[in-house]
């Protein structure tokens, strides 16, 4: 009824995503993965969240539930300024042991004198948000880089349905399975994505008492189907073919192209982008020579009308992706 890793460890991909019900076990399921791999061959984990107050708080129950599987062991968790440490002990007078290392991506490894030799595994929990941290994905790989040095470690990126569109999808261009198929890999070999499906799990949460409080609910939807609670297809739009190019928008290294259609009065966002249109950024990191930089969009007026748009419900987004960039870059100049 729980998540099964097999399928996706006998793939033997380097990073593998998995995306499934609430409550479907994929962390505890790593949980187990990370100490068999300890008490057969001494082997130790790294587990990652997005900022260190997540990991804060999931570090101090992170043994909770699966430790009671283990009755004859003693589990403890230190964190403290040179990082999160997760240890074992066998018997009073036997001493602690070190198995696993807890990191947040904002932070990065705060000791950079910590040795991550010995890990085999890697897991980011809830990889997917609402909100990303800047350069996220960058940032992440950094980590990976000084965690792994050199090795292929396997990372398991766990998470609920929140968005098909995300930072980690749209830099690796990872893409649903097709149809009915639950699960893709990459035709290099190094990305598995699955889309967790069982229906004993999805038939037993729905007859809880909670389970029928959301019944076709918006959040039950998500919480039991796991379809993609962010996504709607609200503001997805083609552009208008009479609609012209009036301002490229340089954000986080890639570029969008700002229409607006005369008749109809609607603004798009776009991965098309006009020619002979002025280019603006807005960050630093954006600004290069023959762009103009913003601070405030309603100082801009191609800007000003994107921000009208967006608030008299008139700007459209040609796809997921683009939308959530758009809402990223409205915070920015609105």
């Amino acid at each position: 009824m729980f998540y099964d890793y097999n399928k996706c460890i006998n793939k033997n991909c380097l990073f593998n995503f998995i995306v499934g019900e609430r409550g479907n076990g994929k962390t505890y399921g790593y949980k187990k993965i990370a100490l068999e791999n300890y008490f057969k061959r001494k082997e130790k984990f790294c587990y990652i969240r997005r900022t260190d107050t997540e990991l804060s708080k999931a570090a101090k129950t992170f043994f909770e539930d699966v430790g009671k599987e283990y009755p004859g062991y003693e589990f403890k968790t230190r964190t403290g300024k040179d990082g999160t440490f997760f240890y074992i002990k066998h018997g009073e007078k036997e001493p602690l042991e070190l198995i696993g290392f807890g990191v947040s991506v904002n932070v990065g490894t705060k000791d950079k004198s910590v040795s991550y030799d010995g890990v085999t595994t890697i897991c980011f929990d809830e990889f997917m948000g609402v909100k990303y941290l800047k350069d996220e994905v960058n940032s992440f790989l950094n980590l990976y880089e000084t965690i792994a040095r050199l090795k292929d470690i396997p990372v398991y990126f766990l998470s609920n349905a929140m968005s098909v569109s995300n930072p980690y999808f749209d830099y690796f261009e990872v893409r649903l399975p097709y149809g009915k198929k639950r699960y893709t890999v990459s035709k290099d070999q190094l990305i598995y994505l699955e889309i967790c499906y069982s229906e004993e799990y999805r038939k037993v949460k729905s007859e809880t008492r909670f389970g029928k409080l959301i019944k076709d609910t918006d959040y039950g939807h998500h919480a039991i189907e796991n379809e993609f609670f962010l996504d709607t297809s609200s503001f997805i739009k083609k552009k208008n073919g009479s609609a012209k190019p009036i301002l490229n928008i340089a954000f986080n290294s890639k570029t969008y192209g700002l229409w607006f259609d005369r008749r109809s009065g609607e603004c798009t966002l776009s991965d098309d982008l006009g020619s002979n249109v002025p280019e603006a950024a807005i960050t630093d990191e954006d600004h290069k020579p023959n762009r103009f930089y913003v601070k405030r969009g309603r100082k801009i007026a191609w800007l000003n009308l994107m921000i009208n748009a967006y608030e008299a419900g008139f700007l459209y987004f040609e796809n997921q992706r683009v939308k959530r960039i758009g809402a990223e870059i409205l915070r920015i100049i609105r």
